[in-house]
């Protein structure tokens, strides 16, 4: 081992924590202490099911099966034992698993939002369809099967079986639970693992040889994958790689300093400064938040101009649409865009509240998407004929790329990441200047979000799906473009295509 040895010279990877048995442990017990390891207690009993799922599959119905593509052979094995291990290691297991996790209120409910509810469906229709008719069938006198002959009867309980076996498929059943709980666990519980004074002294103790088997030295250095070019923050486009990027900095890296941390909010900035062209640097700054409110009340709350001035004061009188155009291919809209997605020109006027410096502009283009439980914002400067976006001889002109994230978290839980990578010209800029500014900004969008949010639901009492008490402004568009890119993009998942992506 080298004698110079530090596991905080270490990037942890999270699938590699959650493959290796001895540190998946000090994991779980770290959740335990932090008393939420129901998370975890799922994908152990998820990774059981998929086990047996596979070996019933294999014994019973001497089939395959490939992500979702199952193969079975004509017939199954119907002995009684092999019945026997159908019922309980399939049907039984699934069953528990819902019963434990998932139905509202039971003993480690997940509580994770629309994917809960989809699942909870997805079973109860095929309870309903399928397996209390199989399991009805297996008591004598009880069939709801109207079969002439043994050998007709037999032939219907088989594809029963086999449309059971393809509908409870590890991936059909809980992909998107799965999904969510993955997120869950790297956005929350494991950014404050890798953190914890629990993991430094088990890796201390375990030394570097295992230190290596679940992360990779960053001592030399660790930058983001920025594969940015000047021109794009200039450019009038929004484009794939903007989105994919969004969610890479959402994630949590070695680059990510912690400055500022309670359980619902913690504040980060990039150890490293990134530069655009010309720029004197700019550090990747980022605030993750969970406010007690569900994401459509965050959606009616950013559509409202008013709202907007309450929640980020840092923009009061400053935040103005300029022009909305529609995604190129809705509508054969062209209009000389370039842009795939809708698109918001905005004017943003920044106050940074520090003596004789002048307000920031940024001339941006932005866009909003939303897929499942997750809503995403994503803004950056371009270049603007002054015709189209004035600048004022009272404000300077400033770079930036920007992001909200909104992710249901349960139904009256939303987590908040808000990043931004921005360059405001000044004449000083120093790391300790950079915390103070996004400390305070941090807190302060926390407070309006909490107090714009409090008002708009009469503290909690209303929600967003009563539509008569809400006046749905739209003034900037977010709800616009959320639309129309939903229209120009029907069923796409930019979280799942970044997925795959990483790997």
């Amino acid at each position: 081992m080298s004698q110079h040895f530090d596991p905080t010279n270490y990037c942890i990877d999270y699938d590699a924590v959650l493959d290796n048995k001895e540190a998946r442990r000090i994991f779980h017990e770290f959740l335990i202490e932090n008393r939420d390891e129901e998370p975890l207690v799922f994908l152990d009993h998820y990774n059981e099911y998929c086990h047996n799922y596979e070996h019933v599959l294999k014994e019973v119905f001497g089939g395959w099966s490939d992500y979702q593509i199952i193969s079975l052979k004509q017939s199954s094995n119907s002995s009684k034992q092999h019945n026997h291990l159908f019922r309980v290691e399939v049907i039984g297991r699934a069953e528990s698993i819902i019963n434990t996790f998932l139905e509202h209120y039971s003993e480690r409910e997940l509580n994770i939002g629309t994917s809960q509810t989809i699942v909870l469906n997805y079973w109860k229709d095929v309870k309903e369809d399928l397996i209390d008719v199989f399991l009805d069938s297996t008591v004598p006198g009880k069939t709801r099967l109207s079969c002439t002959s043994s050998d007709y009867y037999n032939l219907v309980t088989e594809q029963i079986e086999s449309e059971i076996m393809r509908r409870l498929h590890p991936e059909a059943l809980f992909s998107k639970v799965l999904s969510s709980v993955h997120l869950d666990l790297k956005m929350d519980q494991f950014p404050r693992f890798v953190r914890s004074e629990k993991l430094l002294n088990f890796l201390k103790l375990k030394g570097e040889t295992f230190t290596r088997s679940i992360g990779y030295d960053i001592s030399a250095a660790y930058y983001a994958d920025m594969r940015f070019k000047p021109k794009d923050l200039k450019d009038q486009i929004i484009t794939d790689k903007h989105i994919y990027f969004g969610f890479t900095l959402a994630e949590d890296t070695p680059d990510w300093k912690l400055i500022y941390g309670r359980k619902d909010l913690c504040c980060y900035s990039s150890n490293t400064t990134y530069f655009f062209g010309e720029s004197k640097g700019m550090k990747l700054l980022k605030a993750i938040m969970y406010l007690p409110f569900s994401l459509e009340d965050f959606i009616i709350m950013i559509s409202n101009t008013d709202n907007h001035t309450s929640f980020d004061p840092q923009t009061k009188d400053g935040f103005k649409l300029q022009s909305y155009r529609p995604p190129s291919g809705l509508n054969n809209y062209s209009e000389g865009s370039k842009s795939t997605y809708a698109t918001q020109c905005l004017s943003i006027s920044v106050d940074l509240s520090l003596p004789l410096i002048k307000k920031r502009q940024l001339c941006a283009v932005a866009t909003t998407i939303q897929e499942s439980d997750l809503l995403l914002h994503v803004l950056h400067t371009a270049d603007f004929p002054e015709e189209e976006m004035p600048i004022s001889p009272r404000v300077k002109k400033a770079a930036s790329l920007s992001y909200y994230l909104f992710n249901r978290i349960a139904d009256n839980l939303t987590r908040v990441v808000h990043v931004t990578y921005s360059s405001f010209d000044l004449p000083f800029q120093t790391d300790l200047l950079y915390k103070i500014f996004w400390k305070k900004r941090s807190k302060a969008l926390f407070k309006g979000f909490n107090k714009t949010l409090n008002t708009t639901t009469k503290n909690r009492t209303l929600h967003a799906t009563n539509h008569e008490r809400i006046q749905v402004q739209d003034n900037h568009k977010h709800i616009q473009a959320m639309l129309d890119n939903k229209k120009a993009f029907p069923n796409r998942s930019w979280y799942s295509e970044w997925t795959e992506l990483k790997h």
